[in-house]
């Protein structure tokens, strides 16, 4: 069973007010990444907001900061062990392979080659470099992540896979075909899809009777 799913955007949109784009800027999404793990947005962006007021988020000063300093900005979900140097590392990788203005180089090379360069990060798997593209208006591809997928699923999108990638290729290529090929658009979907996963259509214990969907989701469970 699949829905329209702009017509379910506006509804989430209207019952859970509207939300603001990220930042445009690709190396300020890349240390998000590298920030926080399964955090929601308010939350990444505080621990850049964070970060930026107590280091600064040029590559020279972040391959300097010392472990304390840049594990008094962590966000708790992160492994603390791992995050210092990670940071450094994605400041490492800006220096060398991009003169340090990561977001200028990019605009230099083909989609291909940017897709690789965001990849070599850590934490930026495919799927992340997918997102960042679409969040920084260099790409109209849509993706989502697991908590939008889970949302498309329960919703119909897609089809029962063995795995993760295959279902969420499905459940994307679903999507995609209802959606505009508008980049700002398809960023607002991602977005609305993220924020709902991570409120109500949790993965254990889903909010449903307080669902602005439920009426016309098929895996909501009443009660």
């Amino acid at each position: 069973m699949q829905t329209h799913l702009p017509a379910l955007l506006d509804r989430l949109e209207a019952a859970q007010g509207v939300l603001s784009l990220p930042s445009a800027d690709p190396w300020r999404l890349v240390l998000s990444e590298s920030l926080s793990y399964l955090a929601d947005a308010p939350t990444r962006a505080a621990a850049l907001e964070a970060l930026e007021r107590t280091v600064g988020l040029a590559p020279d000063a972040l391959a300097a900061a010392d472990d304390a300093t840049l594990l008094a900005v962590a966000d708790p979900g992160f492994l603390p062990a791992a995050f210092p140097e990670q940071i450094r590392r994605c400041a490492q990788l800006a220096l060398e392979f991009h003169g340090g203005d990561l977001t200028a180089d990019l605009g230099r090379l083909s989609p291909k080659a940017v897709r690789a360069a965001l990849r070599a990060f850590p934490a930026i798997g495919a799927p992340e470099a997918v997102k960042i593209l679409l969040l920084c208006g260099l790409s109209t591809e849509f993706t989502v992540e697991s908590n939008g997928l889970r949302v498309l699923s329960r919703l119909g999108y897609g089809a029962a896979m063995p795995d993760y990638a295959r279902v969420l290729r499905s459940a994307v290529v679903a999507a995609d075909r209802e959606l505009p090929l508008d980049g700002p658009l398809r960023a607002r979907a991602h977005l609305l899809l993220h924020r709902h996963g991570q409120t109500h259509c949790k993965r254990t214990g889903p909010r449903c009777r307080a669902c602005p969907l439920a009426a016309r989701c098929p895996g909501s469970k009443p009660g």
